[in-house]
């Protein structure tokens, strides 16, 4: 009697393509992803979480990561520790012999050549620290990735640096037009004021006593030339 092979679950899907990916077998991840199982699936197999990309990345399948690149995969999701693949990449122990891999990450992945050179830079001082740089990069070709990727996070640096006095400088132009515009309105409220007691001073009746006409000075009398009196 024939017997049915039980139908794959979606999550049985993932777990082949990420088991797939770490082991570079190529028709099989091809196989899944025209079933419909995206390149960014997230795998979670109780003890760890992954991603096909991040599967070929452990298992050291540079042609499987370049061609999961080139499917859409998207190196930047966290999984798991909440490293991205970059930082993976980086932090291995197998530094050295991922720094081709991570060198195809940047070139794939221009837009996150500055995020890949800092963790990059930052593994580089962490080893240098453990007095394991030397025994780490000793080839030629490392040493010209490294010196690439180092180039990149000093131009970042220098470029936040540029950004943080242009901000400075803006502050301190804001804080003395806001001075200048303080003093304006000090100004043209005192004007303000004037103008009002100006107004109101004219509107008010003026202060002049006027004659009361009960009050008045007495007539004097003025005698004429020819003797009459007038009054």
């Amino acid at each position: 009697m024939h017997k049915v092979k039980p139908t794959e679950s979606i999550e049985d899907k993932k777990r082949n393509l990420c088991f797939a990916s770490s082991h570079g077998e190529m028709e099989k991840v091809q196989e899944l992803l025209i079933q419909g199982i995206s390149a960014n699936c997230i795998y979670e197999g109780g003890s760890y979480t992954t991603t096909p990309l991040r599967s070929a990345i452990g298992g050291n399948q540079e042609e499987m990561m370049v061609f999961l690149i080139d499917q859409g995969a998207d190196p930047s999701i966290k999984v798991g520790s909440g490293k991205s693949h970059h930082a993976c990449l980086a932090s291995d122990e197998k530094f050295e012999k991922r720094l081709r891999m991570i060198e195809i990450l940047y070139t794939k992945k221009p837009e996150m050549a500055e995020e890949i050179a800092e963790y990059v830079t930052h593994r580089l001082n962490y080893l240098a620290s453990q007095n394991r740089l030397d025994e780490t990069i000793n080839t030629e070709k490392s040493q010209s990735i490294i010196n690439e990727l180092e180039q990149i996070n000093q131009d970042r640096l220098k470029r936040e640096e540029d950004l943080k006095d242009l901000e400075k400088q803006t502050r301190e132009t804001l804080g003395l037009d806001k001075t200048s515009e303080r003093r304006n309105s000090s100004d043209e409220t005192k004007s303000g004021s004037s103008a009002e007691e100006a107004d109101v001073n004219h509107k008010m009746p003026s202060s002049k006593v006027r004659p009361n006409p009960s009050q008045s000075s007495p007539i004097v009398p003025v005698v004429t030339n020819s003797g009459c009196v007038i009054s």
